[in-house]
């Protein structure tokens, strides 16, 4: 449903499986999920209760204003919210492999959320550690310069993206499949890397040099405008944009 201001009650949807609503402003009942496998979205709806949402397999909540609270979504398995600004009481994962996404949100604290699988953070200017997500095996962290702490990989078949943040030491990343850094303007020194299949670089004006990578099975290079030689020697693999 888009944009259907005439719309008040939804509250017989509660069965619908896959369910979209969009920018309908006058609703005042909405419907209560029915079973296991459903996928939600809700776009700039007054709604101001999640309860019985949390059985939900995927709910994606956009700019919705009224919500609070929704500490019980804990066992949603693929959960975005993006602009839900004045959220006070956030979720804290209770199953393993989620996949969350979470968007210019007020949220500090992601203590308990190292069993997720996946999880892409953007525009949380309130985070300040994530050295506790080690374990997550696809991390994303975009625009959050308050980041301070950041974690350091524990498993092989890791791929995380770091872009726009303050992250500057590289020790302790290896044995990871991928890592791509994007304008990390305070890394200066990849030589800390080595036994990652790829590497990808992008617009980190600050870097002089690339020498010294071990293990490293592809580097791929995007802008880097400072960055003036490279040591292809080894089996390095190296393309640059």
């Amino acid at each position: 449903m888009n944009n259907l201001q005439n719309v008040i009650d939804t509250s017989v949807l509660g069965n619908v499986r896959f369910l979209k609503i969009d920018r309908c402003n006058n609703i005042v009942h909405f419907p209560i999920p029915s079973g296991t496998c459903q996928r939600w979205s809700l776009n700039s709806v007054p709604i101001i209760d999640l309860s019985g949402y949390e059985n939900l397999i995927g709910l994606d909540l956009f700019s919705c204003k009224l919500l609070k609270d929704i500490s019980m979504l804990g066992k949603v398995q693929n959960l975005t919210i993006w602009g839900c600004s004045e959220i006070i009481h956030f979720p804290q994962p209770i199953g393993k492999d989620q996949s969350w996404n979470l968007y210019n949100l007020s949220i500090s604290d992601l203590s308990n959320y190292s069993t997720l699988g996946s999880l892409s953070i953007s525009s949380c200017y309130n985070i300040v550690d994530i050295s506790m997500l080690g374990a997550i095996k696809h991390l994303t962290v975009t625009d959050c310069p308050n980041i301070i702490h950041f974690p350091i990989p524990t498993g092989k078949y890791q791929e995380w993206i770091f872009n726009n943040c303050s992250i500057s030491n590289l020790s302790g990343y290896h044995g990871m499949y991928m890592l791509e850094l994007i304008c990390c303007d305070k890394i200066t020194d990849l030589s800390p890397l080595y036994n990652i299949n790829i590497v990808s670089i992008i617009d980190c004006d600050f870097i002089p040099q690339i020498m010294g990578l071990k293990g490293i099975e592809s580097l791929k290079i995007t802008g880097c405008t400072g960055l003036k030689y490279i040591d292809h020697k080894g089996h390095l693999s190296v393309e640059k944009y």
